[in-house]
């Protein structure tokens, strides 16, 4: 939704109820990739609606075969309530008080508090508690989201319950108060703006060192050390290295708040057709750079 995603989402809560790390960093990838290449229905640029998620995709007979605009917008106010006053919230506030820590690993951690959350509350709705399930959600919202049966209306309170819920997320583990959020450019950030961004960061991604950088971790065995690797070297080299600083440039402080607060700007403008271009691309090339397997690559022989 990136979400930025752009980067990596998970859970803690419950995961280990239904998934090792892994997978879950799998389904942060895949979610955040997807969250960045879903396109506004209310662009004419908009490509024709992919075709409904076939049924032999669905992991249990209970799942639901398509997602109604109710239902997504009830998902997303329920996880803001998990995440505003529930054992979401406590975690998320346990994670802000860890400082010292780097903050590539209080991320993972933040997403898998995040990921977990969202698949318990979409077992309620029949979905599997896994990544399958949290794919097959992604899923069926992008082609609801393209398939023209939405009004305006809709459409807009589906995307902003959803950044709202993020932008809470990322304020909760990341300490940010309200004030620091509203006198920050996330709020006023027009389209023209976030597009010259995007395209800055994605350039930036793409860089010969970047990507040289990024193919110095491609002997790594283990997965899930693969994506920390990636995502250190999209923080501390991409947004938080250089003179002036990714995020100067883009008119951040070069802090951690900094980056938090852009991963919020990335989020209002997340179903931009250009800057899903931006970021689908360069992250599929980091990706690759990176030797990470991407959504529809064969696997690593």
């Amino acid at each position: 939704a990136a979400r930025s995603l752009i980067f990596s989402r998970n859970g803690g809560i419950v995961a280990s109820r239904f998934a090792q790390r892994e997978n879950l960093l799998t389904a942060a990838i895949t979610s955040n990739k997807q969250c960045y290449l879903s396109t506004n229905t209310s662009t004419t640029t908009t490509p024709p609606p992919p075709p409904p998620p076939q049924q032999q995709q669905r992991p249990n007979a209970h799942a639901p075969t398509a997602v109604t605009a109710d239902m997504a917008i009830s998902i997303t106010k329920i996880l803001k309530q998990y995440i505003t006053n529930g054992l979401t919230h406590k975690r998320l506030l346990e994670i802000s008080q860890q400082g010292e820590v780097d903050i590539v690993f209080r991320w993972q951690s933040m997403m898998e508090s995040f990921l977990s959350t969202q698949a318990h509350i979409l077992a309620g709705f029949g979905y599997d508690a896994s990544e399958a399930g949290i794919g097959l959600y992604g899923a069926q919202m992008g082609h609801l989201m393209q398939s023209g049966d939405l009004t305006s209306a809709e459409v807009e309170d589906i995307q902003a319950s959803t950044r709202d819920a993020w932008c809470t997320v990322l304020q909760k583990a990341f300490n940010i108060s309200e004030e620091e959020f509203q006198n920050s450019n996330v709020v006023d950030m027009d389209i023209v703006k976030a597009r010259d961004m995007m395209h800055l960061v994605s350039s930036r991604i793409q860089a010969p060192e970047v990507l040289e950088k990024m193919a110095s971790i491609k002997d790594m065995e283990a997965l899930p050390e693969k994506h920390t690797a990636l995502q250190k070297i999209l923080v501390h080299d991409v947004y938080l290295g250089g003179t002036p600083s990714l995020l100067q440039q883009c008119g951040f402080e070069t802090s951690e708040k900094g980056y938090v607060l852009m991963q919020c700007t990335l989020s209002k403008h997340q179903n931009d057709p250009l800057i899903a271009q931006y970021v689908g691309g360069a992250m599929m090339r980091a990706m690759e750079a990176a030797g990470i397997p991407t959504p529809g690559s064969a696997p690593p022989k």
